[in-house]
């Protein structure tokens, strides 16, 4: 099923919020990784919870999961399946990424676009900042 995704009036604010609260943050496969900060990041923005099938509590766990689920074993493969049935649109000019958008990174690790325009990425603790050459793919979160 397809949801229609439209930002929420007061977005802005709720993503800087769910940022910092991130901030504090320890990395934890199936917890705070990126597939769950991303999960959390459309959340705070749109207002609707995505409901993720998948469990697991380390990376070979998650990358059987996603197999199973997507046929193949990659941060790529989770992300179109997201993206097919939230209804978001790939980008296709890196240099058009937006605020709150879904960006995947050149190691296969998803992350966002803060309000400052910076990509972050779930760290061992809080958030990273990643250079923008890093994106190799993006969903824009309308």
């Amino acid at each position: 099923m397809t949801n229609t995704m439209t930002k929420l009036a007061n977005w802005q604010h709720r993503l800087n919020q769910y940022l910092y609260d991130c901030s504090s943050k320890h990395f934890k496969y199936g917890v705070y990784d990126c597939g769950q900060f991303v999960i959390g990041s459309i959340y705070v923005q749109t207002g609707i919870q995505i409901e993720f099938p998948l469990d697991y509590n380390n990376r070979k766990e998650g990358f059987s999961a996603i197999k199973s689920l997507c046929g193949h074993a990659t941060c790529n493969s989770i992300g179109s399946y997201f993206a097919e049935q939230l209804g978001l649109v790939e980008g296709t000019d890196i240099n058009f990424i937006g605020r709150g958008d879904v960006v995947l990174l050149d190691n296969g690790s998803f992350g966002i676009v803060d309000l400052n325009g910076a990509i972050v990425t779930p760290a061992k603790m809080g958030i990273a900042h990643i250079n923008k050459d890093r994106v190799t793919k993006y969903w824009k979160v309308s």
